[in-house]
């Protein structure tokens, strides 16, 4: 579905779509956080979404918060006359649960659910993708949990990859940054992810199967794939050169000898050395 197909469902075209979360994250009742939600969307806003930490809680069970919030938007399209949203946080502690949720949201007459992906794990969010994509939801993958990969500079991965996993994964839209205010990320960067978001340059289907577990080096896999969207555009794999072990682990594989300091005396494998 993608950002074109966001827009479609809000029939929006020719300038940039609009949210808004509903604040404060936690601690609103079904009917606060309807309340704020509809004059949020009242006011020209395209769609509101949930936190990503506010998901079922006592004092904002899931159920109730969606089918108050849905009929609060449904007001909101008939009073102004433009298609609303509400991204509903279907996060759960199993994928069962997950799914569930998803179908109130379809039956509710919602078009949106946003999942915290990386806490939810890649295996319950292509499971919930696969789902959506059955009852015409669009998908919104939230980055909470991120920063436990891509903030320490000496180890994880860059946002980038992140991205990316949110793609080949298949949800519509990822939460990247802003460039400016509270959230890290230059403006720069934004574009960077932006860019690795929609960009036509993802692999549809190679020319001939390249398996991960193959023994052979990636500098003789086929050197280019058919890009996704493309028309008969090839994408240039630059052949990667492989890796050479590092010198350590160099030496076979045998019995490991105990590290050595200073000259070792001649007695050092008798059983009787130093004594008289």
């Amino acid at each position: 579905m993608g950002i074109p197909g966001v827009r479609e469902k809000l029939n929006v075209y020719g300038r940039a779509l609009t949210g808004s979360t509903i604040k404060p994250k936690l601690g609103l009742s079904p009917n606060e956080h309807a309340r704020r939600a509809y004059e949020t969307l009242r006011g020209g806003i395209d769609t509101i979404k949930d936190d990503e930490n506010l998901n079922s809680q006592a004092w904002s069970p899931f159920d109730e918060r969606v089918r108050r919030t849905l009929d609060l938007l449904h007001q909101a399209e008939a009073e102004t006359g433009e298609r609303k949203g509400y991204w509903a946080n279907v996060t759960a502690a199993h994928s069962e649960e997950m799914l569930r949720r998803a179908h109130l949201v379809a039956d509710e007459g919602g078009r949106f659910v946003m999942v915290d992906f990386l806490t939810a794990g890649f295996a319950a969010t292509a499971s919930l993708r696969a789902e959506t994509e059955r009852l015409g939801l669009a998908l919104h993958a939230h980055r909470a949990m991120h920063a436990v990969m891509d903030r320490n500079p000496d180890h994880g991965v860059d946002f980038l990859v992140i991205a990316k996993w949110a793609r080949l994964m298949g949800v519509d839209h990822v939460h990247v940054g802003t460039g400016v205010g509270k959230l890290e990320g230059t403006i720069e960067e934004m574009g960077e992810r932006r860019r690795m978001m929609t960009a036509a340059f993802a692999p549809a289907a190679c020319t001939r199967a390249t398996s991960p577990s193959s023994t052979r080096s990636s500098a003789r896999m086929p050197s280019s794939c058919s890009v996704a969207g493309s028309t008969g555009t090839r994408l240039a794999v630059e052949p990667v050169r492989p890796l050479r072990a590092p010198r350590w682990r160099r030496r076979p594989l045998g019995r490991r000898s105990s590290p050595r300091r200073g000259p070792v005396p001649s007695c050092a494998r008798r059983s009787t050395c130093g004594r008289t």
